[in-house]
């Protein structure tokens, strides 16, 4: 292979596709309430995290114990709803995010030792081409569209009619 050692030699079942994309749909029909925001609107009010949860869960808390201390504009039962949805989400989404953390790695490793022999077919259909093997200029000038290399300054081979 390469200079690397290849640490991903899996494949992924179609079945076992199948199934992990009913589970994220599942997931998505769980929580019909999620909102989407732009990135501006994210960027508006507080940012949440484990931190500002302790600090709700807190507040709370003490509100329950002294419900006097809750001002009357207050809907304590909204309140309520709001603090333990936000402290629900949080934990899925720490799950979620060492998930997506694990699927990236695993993806840019797998794409990068996907690419090695792909680069080396890739100079090899060049070479082919270069060399008037039939079929291979159209597939390199198919391919060289593609390449997510260096741009070359050199002019693409024309394929014969």
């Amino acid at each position: 292979m390469g200079t690397t050692p290849n640490q991903i030699s899996a494949v992924l079942a179609d079945a076992d596709y199948n199934a992990v994309m009913q589970s994220i749909t599942d997931i998505k029909t769980k929580l019909p309430f999620l909102i989407a925001q732009t990135p501006d609107e994210r960027q508006k009010g507080f940012k949440l995290g484990d931190g500002t949860i302790a600090f709700l869960t807190k507040t709370r808390s003490y509100a329950l114990t002294h419900p006097d201390w809750i001002p009357a504009e207050v809907d304590a039962k909204e309140w309520g709803s709001d603090s333990d949805l936000a402290a629900q989400l949080l934990k899925i989404r720490n799950e979620l995010r060492s998930l997506l953390d694990d699927v990236d790695a695993t993806m840019g490793e797998a794409g990068i030792e996907a690419l090695m022999p792909t680069t080396q077919t890739y100079n090899n259909i060049h070479l082919k081409a270069n060399n008037d093997v039939p079929g291979a200029k159209a597939a390199y000038q198919d391919l060289h569209q593609q390449f997510p290399g260096r741009k070359s300054k050199k002019p693409v081979l024309n394929a014969k009619a």
